[in-house]
């Protein structure tokens, strides 16, 4: 019964890892990995940053192939694979990314990605899922509310789109887009006034350092659509 409740604690204990706190993540996504090839990870993370997509594709890959069970790396491939954006890989990114959420459904990163490659493909609707999933098990993650927004006013809520730029403002009030996200919704259902405002304050942000524009470009997607570091 020791052996037991030791499990017990340390799956407790990871509670709050990667995938979302309060859910409990299974242990030894990294038996069998050793420092150098967490090194190597972590090598291609910094390659992400540069924009070396293909680079760091490359290692991810090779890693992924030896440890098919690190699901963490096979997210962070797919983040490669999407970004690099040759022909194909935003289905090959897909593929990657369903058969770590049929391991782990409570993957945040992987369900935050697959709504933004459903979002990007045109498939709104079905983004909208993902990313209400991810703001539901993180509710300070503007960027999720933020592309809530976007879903919504795909597929003409403009009402229900402006709630969750609010949202998002409300998290995050350096978040650039969400204003003008908001201003948008605000134009479509008729109210001129508040829309100017919002434009008024998204225009006021242009130069401020601190202000974020979110696009479907590496590091403008929001933290969970970067590659993940792993700790030694």
């Amino acid at each position: 019964m020791r052996s037991v409740w030791a499990v017990l604690l340390m799956l407790v204990m990871v509670g709050c890892g990667r995938g979302g706190c309060g859910v409990t993540l299974p242990v030894g996504d990294t038996v069998g990995v050793d420092a150098k090839e967490i090194e190597e990870s972590n090598r291609a993370v910094g390659l992400m940053g540069q924009f070396e997509f293909e680079k760091a594709r490359t290692i991810f890959a090779n890693l992924g192939e030896k440890h098919p069970n690190w699901l963490a790396m096979q997210v962070n491939l797919a983040m490669a694979t999407l970004n690099r954006q040759q022909e194909g890989d935003s289905e090959r990114a897909m593929k990657l990314l369903d058969e770590v959420i049929a391991q782990r459904e409570h993957f945040l990163e992987a369900r935050y990605c697959k709504g933004l490659l459903l979002l990007n493909g045109g498939k709104a609707q079905e983004a909208l899922g993902e990313f209400r999933y991810v703001a539901e098990h993180d509710p300070k993650d503007a960027y999720a509310q933020y592309y809530i927004g976007q879903c919504l006013a795909a597929t003409q809520k403009p009402a229900e789109a402006l709630t969750a730029y609010e949202k998002a403002i409300a998290i995050d009030s350096s978040l650039r887009s969400a204003y003008y996200g908001a201003f948008q919704a605000l134009q479509q259902m008729g109210k001129a006034a508040e829309a100017k405002d919002h434009l008024a304050r998204f225009t006021a942000m242009k130069d401020d350092p601190r202000a974020r524009l979110v696009e479907f470009k590496y590091t403008r997607m929001g933290k969970k659509a970067e590659a993940m570091v792993e700790e030694r």
